[in-house]
């Protein structure tokens, strides 16, 4: 089991009565640490793109850069993409959904 940083719910119908979330999240969003590097650049890369999530962003505040995996339906890796900290990270799923980096890592 894991537990995402941010996750990004758009089928409040998958809600269940404790508050609890039954379903895959469209956008997960961890934040990297030296201790959990590993964990978020392999294990659950692979486990997000297997479950069915659509969108990953590793942000990485060492560097003030936000890497983005973008995840077909078939569960493959569609795109990827690393934004620093002067750029607009986009996502993939959500239209007009843009962050820009430098208001993050100001």
């Amino acid at each position: 089991m894991v537990k995402p940083d941010i996750v990004v719910i758009c089928d409040e119908d998958k809600v269940n009565a404790d508050g609890r979330h039954e379903g895959t999240p469209a956008l997960i969003v961890e934040v990297l640490s030296p201790t959990t590097k590993g964990k978020d650049l392999a294990v659950k890369l692979q486990l997000y793109m297997r479950s069915g999530v659509s969108e990953y962003w590793i942000v990485v505040p060492q560097g003030k850069s936000v890497m983005q995996y973008a995840f077909t339906p078939e569960r493959d890796i569609d795109r990827t993409l690393v934004v620093d900290k002067d750029g607009t990270m986009e996502s993939a799923v959500f239209d007009g959904l843009t962050i820009r980096l430098s208001e993050i890592f100001s």
